[in-house]
Formats: structure tokens, C-alpha cells, sequence
């Protein structure tokens, strides 16, 4: 019984989400740099680290876990976004967890994002990614490789807040699950 309401209201939450996301109209609003696969990136990784090519991921990898043309898509968003190995394998993991239909695939919901395909949602997880590894920086002192739970942490409350909807609770147990941090 408390399966069948649990997927009664799963599925009510889901069909309310896609039902408010389609509601909203579509702006025209052009989408940053970072974002868009032909473009090029604004920010550079932190100030004392070269751009060097991403090294091929180990067997345990979150990167690894994706299909093949889907590792090529994050790790493009990723180095026109300036991550770093591991942060490319936080992203790798968001999508993992995200695991959203086609046009949601890392779950932005910005409407700017939505529907535009995983190019361009991968572009805006790869951003978000960089932007709090700098916030991070800036409130701890410390690099996201440094204190990797930390800063899975630290996006969690951001990019998936659980007060935002029942399963977004989750979304950090299950970064941390993929990622091996547990």
C-alpha cells in the first residue's frame, strides 16, 4: 500500500513539474557563452592551473558510466567550461542522477536550457559546476578536490536544494553513492 501511494504521488509530482515547465513561456533570451558547444569558454580554470586535456577515466569512473557519445558531450562541456578531472566527473555524475528525458537530461530547468538538447543542458550543468567550484573557493579556502564531500556538499545545496521538492533530498546521498565518496 505504501508503494502504490508512493508511486501515486511520485507520478503526480512528476506530471505537476512538466506540466508547470511547459506552462511557462519561452523567452528569447540568448544563452551565455559557456553554454553553447561552438562557443568558447570565458573562464579559465583557477588562476594557477594550465588548460591540459582531460585524462582518460578509470574503470570505476562516473565518467565511464555514460554512453559513449554522452562522455564525448560532458567531457566537450566540461573543457569549453574549464573543469578540472574530477569536476568533470561531478558532471558526469549529475547526469547520472539527474538521468532526465531528452531536453532535461542533467535537470536544468531553466527555460533557456530546456528542450534545447544534452549540448546544451550539459553546457549549463558544466557551468554551474565551475561557478560553485569558485564560490566554493571563495567560502572555504579549499580546491573541490580537496575536500571532494565537501563540495559535493556545497553544489548539492544549490544546483538540487532539498526543500525544493521531496526527491531533491536524495540527489546528495546518491552524488556521493556515484562519485564513491560514501
Amino acid at each position: 500500500m505504501k508503494i502504490l501511494l508512493f508511486c501515486l504521488c511520485f507520478s503526480f509530482g512528476v506530471f505537476a513539474l512538466t506540466v508547470l515547465a511547459r506552462s511557462q513561456p519561452r523567452q528569447s533570451v540568448p544563452v551565455s557563452a559557456p553554454v553553447l558547444p561552438t562557443s568558447t569558454p570565458e573562464a579559465a580554470p583557477l588562476k594557477a592551473q594550465p588548460a591540459q586535456p582531460l585524462p582518460i577515466p578509470g574503470p570505476g569512473s562516473a565518467l565511464v558510466r555514460l554512453p559513449e557519445r554522452e562522455r564525448r558531450v560532458a567531457r566537450a562541456a566540461a573543457e569549453r567550461n574549464g573543469l578540472t578531472a574530477w569536476e568533470t566527473e561531478v558532471l558526469a555524475g549529475i547526469r547520472l542522477v539527474e538521468n532526465g528525458n531528452e531536453g532535461r537530461q542533467y535537470g536544468v530547468l531553466d527555460p533557456r536550457a530546456l528542450d534545447r538538447g544534452i549540448d546544451v543542458q550539459a553546457g549549463w550543468a558544466a557551468a554551474t559546476v565551475r561557478k560553485n567550484r569558485d564560490r566554493f573557493v571563495t567560502a572555504t579556502g579549499r580546491r573541490p578536490e580537496a575536500d571532494k564531500a565537501g563540495y559535493v556538499a556545497f553544489l548539492a545545496a544549490r544546483y538540487c536544494p532539498p526543500e525544493a521538492h521531496p526527491l531533491n533530498r536524495n540527489w546528495r546521498g546518491n552524488m556521493f553513492r556515484i562519485l564513491g565518496l560514501e
